[in-house]
């Protein structure tokens, strides 16, 4: 697909790379800023400890987060065994140690082993998840013990990259949801040692890579050449339709003959010749879930 910098108000997807150190508020504002636009937001938190791929919607792009949150994410963990921390990472207090005899890099791959496939999660303590309508950090923080209820995620690749004795480098790919801190707390339970995480990468979210991710010290010089278009990294098929077609978007006229649709199912974004994305529609029998497109030339968005 081709890069987009449509005239006005950028629109598209930025891939960026967060530096440890940085929120992801943190980083949406800084791109804000260079790119001279409120209209910004991120695919999945990082945290500030962690680095790595954090892609950004911008403009218009931002009605489409939700196409591409729940893609594939792939982490690359540093683990120390031995210790284990109220927050499951470097950045907690210790609550907990173990000594040797630590397990050999046969011991930690089966361990993994056990982790791969749809499994049930209890997520950290130390969270953005809610109860009650507020963070279960806020509640730890005011001395409760609070633990989320388990639920159901999708490892669909945990690898050992390196290591020995207390320190080892993992490799996971993961679906939506899934904290590698609770992965790296699990873990040590397998192998018996206390655990937590003491780095953190993510190396991709779906089709956004690392290695071509825009750092932030590079961005004012480099968004303009990296900015995708607003169809590229959908988790959703897209159907390109002619020009003829956009007349029957802007009125909401309906689609369920069109023969673009003949054979698709679920979600679909409807995209012009520059990738743009003119609508998200759903069925059969198809519906509008969100037009991107008031008039001819205009990608101002509403939902329906």
């Amino acid at each position: 697909m081709k890069n987009t910098v449509s005239e006005g108000e950028p629109k598209g997807w930025l891939n960026v790379y967060k530096p440890v150190g940085m929120t992801s508020f943190e980083a949406v504002r800084r791109v804000q800023r260079v790119l001279n636009t409120r209209r910004v937001g991120h695919a999945g938190t990082l945290d500030p400890d962690a680095c790595g791929v954090l892609p950004m919607a911008v403009g218009s792009a931002t009605r489409l987060l939700q196409w591409c949150e729940d893609v594939p994410k792939r982490y690359r963990g540093w683990v120390v065994l031995g210790t284990m921390t109220t927050t499951g990472d470097g950045a907690g207090l210790v609550s907990g140690q173990s000594g040797p005899p630590f397990p050999s890099a046969t011991d930690v791959e089966q361990g993994l082993n056990y982790l791969v496939g749809q499994v049930l999660q209890v997520p950290p303590q130390v969270s953005a998840l809610k109860r009650q309508g507020r963070a279960l950090h806020e509640w730890v923080r005011e001395g409760h013990s609070v633990w989320p209820a388990p639920r159901l995620v999708n490892v669909q690749d945990i690898r050992l990259i390196s290591g020995t004795g207390r320190r080892w480098q993992i490799e996971a790919e993961v679906g939506k949801g899934t904290y590698i801190r609770a992965l790296v707390r699990d873990l040590g339970g397998l192998v018996g040692h206390a655990a937590h995480l003491e780095a953190l990468e993510r190396r991709q979210v779906g089709v956004y890579a690392a290695e071509e991710a825009v750092c932030m010290d590079h961005l004012e010089r480099e968004w303009r050449k990296a900015l995708k278009p607003p169809a590229f990294g959908l988790a959703i098929k897209t159907v390109s339709v002619s020009d003829t077609r956009k007349k029957v978007l802007v009125h909401g006229r309906p689609i369920e003959q069109w023969p673009e649709l003949t054979g698709f199912n679920g979600e679909v974004a409807l995209v012009d010749d520059r990738d743009d994305v003119l609508a998200v529609v759903v069925g059969p029998p198809w519906r509008y879930l969100k037009v991107l497109l008031r008039t001819i030339g205009d990608e101002s968005d509403r939902t329906r």
